[in-house]
């Protein structure tokens, strides 16, 4: 599998890379931008990420504009439904409406910080089918 981990907090990033260690290949981005130019280069290489987690929170373009233009990409590329990268939302703040908004941006799940790598396993097993069958990490 393929991971994309988009978030300026150095901590957040480098946990989330150490729980996919185990299953795929995680890149890093700092800001929105930087995962725009990772997904383009994904596409354009023929190795499309299977999940991102990008953070709602950061310098320059937010999460949710990120999104925006993930979502955009994937269209002039005639990528729809099941064939799109599935995108985790996460934040440090719990806040119900940020969620309802999340998921009107088109994204597939939200998970709040802090979080526990069990959480995140669990999250990418429900949202990826190839992911199932890999064993759960004990």
């Amino acid at each position: 599998m393929r991971f994309l981990v988009v978030d300026d907090d150095f901590s957040c990033r480098e946990l989330l890379k150490a729980i996919f260690l185990p299953y795929g290949a995680s890149d890093l981005a700092l800001d929105g931008s930087e995962a725009i130019s990772h997904f383009r280069r994904a596409l354009e290489d023929d190795l499309p990420y299977d999940v991102i987690f990008l953070d709602v929170v950061m310098p320059g373009l937010s999460g949710l504009e990120t999104l925006d233009c993930i979502r955009q990409i994937e269209s002039s590329y005639n990528i729809h439904g099941s064939k799109r990268v599935k995108i985790v939302v996460i934040t440090g703040f719990d806040d119900p409406i940020l969620s309802a908004r999340t998921f009107r941006k088109d994204c597939e799940s939200y998970l709040a910080k802090p979080f526990t790598p069990q959480q995140v396993l669990d999250m990418v097993r429900e949202l990826s089918d190839e992911f199932q069958l890999l064993p759960a990490k004990k």
